[in-house]
């Protein structure tokens, strides 16, 4: 009699039932699979985190460097003025979805300048530091770049984005027998062709149909007249889409301080 009692607890005493082991694995599964997916979605937060940072820093290292430049315009190409960016390499310059390297000021998501010279000497002899400058800053699809450019030109290809985003470009073209002083206007719409566009901002998000255009400008050759608009805002889709700002566009209105003065290097 004693010793059919004792059995269950000699049982107990030699280990786990099949039971309790199963009961067990089920447990250690559960928390294991918590554990797992709380650093997944920590790694995912940390990544979508670190991709905002990015494109902020981006975005507003290319608003201020485009500002910039704007504000020390002598001359701001008007509204409909045609501009044929003839580059070495097409791709750096054609219109998003039409494949054309022709742009119309105030119509195509385009604005153009003129920047004073830098120093005072011969533009023909001394170096572009001496020239009057055109600078035109515009989008090209990111895709069509990833698909021609090498080198430093290349931003990398990224199959999620290449269709959707854009890429900020700056075409930029010394005249060469432009001298001091020379009155400024449409005829300097020529002779800017020979160069390549060059990356300022990667993954540009398109305007939406609601949203105001990249560029915008009211014509006026006359200091406070002439107003240059910039709406800037990225997007990078990865895991999730981010989008900076989460809302809208970042806006910068810039008057250019050296329309309608007499021109002297910066």
């Amino acid at each position: 009699m004693t010793d059919f009692l004792s059995r269950p607890r000699r049982r107990r005493q030699q280990g786990l039932t099949l039971v309790e082991l199963l009961v067990g694995l089920a447990l250690a599964g559960v928390v294991t699979s918590a554990l797992l997916s709380l650093n997944i979605s920590t790694s995912q937060t940390s990544s979508l985190l670190n991709s905002r940072n990015d494109l902020v820093a981006e975005t507003q290292l290319a608003q201020n460097y485009v500002a910039a430049k704007l504000r020390e315009a002598a001359y701001v190409f008007p509204t409909g003025t045609a501009l044929t960016l003839s580059a070495t390499n097409s791709f750096s310059t054609q219109k998003p979805g039409a494949g054309s390297s022709t742009w119309t000021v105030g119509t195509d998501p385009i604005v153009a300048v003129i920047l004073p010279p830098e120093e005072s000497g011969s533009c023909v002899t001394g170096g572009p530091q001496f020239c009057y400058t055109f600078y035109a800053y515009y989008p090209v699809q990111r895709g069509t770049v990833t698909a021609n450019a090498t080198g430093a030109a290349q931003p990398g290809p990224d199959a999620r984005n290449d269709s959707s985003a854009w890429l900020l470009m700056e075409y930029r073209r010394p005249y060469a027998s432009l001298a001091l002083g020379t009155v400024l206007g449409p005829a300097q719409a020529t002779g800017i062709s020979g160069e390549d566009g060059r990356i300022v901002m990667d993954y540009l998000r398109p305007p939406a149909t609601s949203e105001s255009a990249l560029f915008s400008q009211v014509d006026g050759q006359q200091q406070g007249v002439s107003r240059l608009t910039m709406r800037l805002a990225s997007a990078r889709l990865g895991s999730r889409e981010t989008r900076v700002p989460q809302t809208g566009r970042y806006e910068v209105a810039v008057y250019p301080r050296n329309v309608g003065k007499p021109v002297s290097p910066n």
